[in-house]
């Protein structure tokens, strides 16, 4: 027996299906993926997903109601794809309680990844999402949760990542960066360059803007589309007095998929804005980036033509692009607005989504002529480009890199120490080159 997913109108539906005696496939029967996104009173939502009779499943809902108040929406939506995909395996194969026994652990994972729809470090994650409601649901014993311990894998002629085979289970296996023996995808310096006069030769002033964030800032995407004309502000120096430009990196109960900050406080209700969780982090060098003049005055003019035009000419579009206001009174004194906006507008006066963005910055990468690779992120790349850059080329030491990329564990920088393959090249004939001096110097002592 095996599982095949296809899409219906509204829904993931899976087959179940085996082969005759011909190879022909034969469809058994059909499971959906009963799930429901429901908005609550308080501006918050809840996520349900339903057995066979159509009754919601207690210990998942509680799960996900107890993680929506932990996490980003956007971690939230994996975890629900995750166990639901949890679910539909269990119904298949009529297991109870999610135990599922040692036998099946490696079809579900492989399950998990569906047959490749879904990239490795996705399943990865997918597969920690199942874990931990396993753990929070009393199930630390099961034969799953072994999983974790016993996974070594091997890389074919073919670049396929496979386990090895006297291993009982199958799991995805982390990003390529991690496995590697080089830093993560990264461009070069000429790169940014080619990329910025392409973008200004389509006079894109947001896409300037936002390249100048993801490289010499490091901002991961999250947080620029995030970003509003509240987070444009200035601060005091408390030991010199002098007035800084800064950006706040901060969620909002306004923010939809695509536009949250990484590891900040996410607030559920306007009323969390006066917390002191959230005042905090106006406080938090990695919170609070200070920011150029130039820079300073780039956004200020884009925020003075771009959203006085959206305001003119899509004026219904542009209502659709407020943001809540934080600090009433100081945004008032800046910027003398009565309402506040997302910073980036697409062409329509509307907020500029993620995935019109990645479609942008796809046409970019190919005006710009710079390759996409093997986990190349095009978005992640500039922020693994300036940490590459501030390790071999400006020779930063570990801990300044964290400092400006934002990492909350200083290791994670750690990557950038590795050098890419032309680096490693450079060094094995720094190496030659050494010994074959040293070989011509203990060559004219023996004579």
């Amino acid at each position: 027996m095996f599982i095949e997913e296809h899409t219906t109108l509204h829904q993931s539906a899976y087959d179940i299906c085996s082969r005759d005696k011909n190879g022909h496939k034969v469809v058994h029967r059909t499971i959906y993926a009963r799930y429901a996104k429901v908005p609550m009173p308080n501006g918050t939502v809840r996520h349900i997903i339903y057995d066979e009779q159509m009754c919601p499943i207690e210990p998942i809902c509680h799960y996900l109601k107890e993680r929506a108040k932990k996490y980003s929406p956007n971690t939230v939506e994996r975890c629900v794809a995750a166990l639901r995909l949890l679910v539909v395996f269990c119904e298949a194969h009529g297991i109870n309680d999610f135990m599922i026994p040692d036998e099946m652990c490696n079809e579900f994972v492989e399950f998990l990844r569906r047959g490749g729809k879904v990239t490795s470090g996705t399943a990865a994650e997918y597969f920690n999402d199942v874990k931990g409601f396993l753990i929070d649901s009393g199930h630390k014993n099961d034969p799953l949760m072994a999983a974790t311990t016993k996974i070594r894998y091997s890389e074919g002629a073919d670049g396929k990542i496979r386990p090895e085979e006297h291993l009982a289970y199958v799991y995805a296996p982390k990003r390529s960066h991690e496995r590697e023996k080089v830093s993560p995808p990264h461009n070069s310096l000429n790169d940014y360059f080619s990329m910025l006069t392409e973008i200004r030769k389509k006079g894109d002033a947001a896409g300037c803007i936002i390249l100048i964030m993801l490289f010499l800032l490091g901002r991961r995407i999250g947080e620029v589309l995030g970003l509003t004309i509240e987070d444009v502000s200035t601060r005091v120096d408390e030991s010199t007095g002098e007035i800084q430009h800064c950006l706040y990196l901060r969620d909002r109960c306004t923010d939809i998929t695509g536009q949250f900050a990484k590891n900040r406080f996410i607030p559920k209700t306007t009323n969390d804005y006066k917390s002191n969780d959230y005042i905090d982090l106006y406080n938090l060098p990695r919170d609070c980036i200070i920011i150029e003049g130039w820079m300073y005055e780039l956004i200020k003019e884009y925020i003075l033509t771009k959203h006085q035009e959206a305001a003119m000419k899509h004026p219904q579009k542009y209502k659709n692009a407020k943001a809540d206001i934080v600090n009433p009174d100081k945004f008032q004194e800046e910027w003398g607005l009565e309402e506040n906006h997302y910073l980036f507008l697409d062409n329509n006066g509307s907020c500029l989504r993620k995935h019109a963005w990645n479609k942008r910055m796809h046409q970019y990468f190919q005006l710009a002529k710079i390759p996409l690779g093997r986990g190349k992120g095009i978005n992640h790349s500039w922020r693994h480009t300036l940490g590459y850059i501030m390790r071999h080329e400006l020779h930063m030491k570990q801990y300044q890199i964290a400092a400006v990329l934002g990492h909350m564990n200083p290791n994670s920088s750690e990557v950038y120490a590795k050098g890419d393959y032309k680096d490693i090249v450079e060094w094995q004939g720094m190496i030659c080159r050494y010994v074959l001096d040293r070989y011509e110097e203990f060559k004219n002592d023996e004579n």
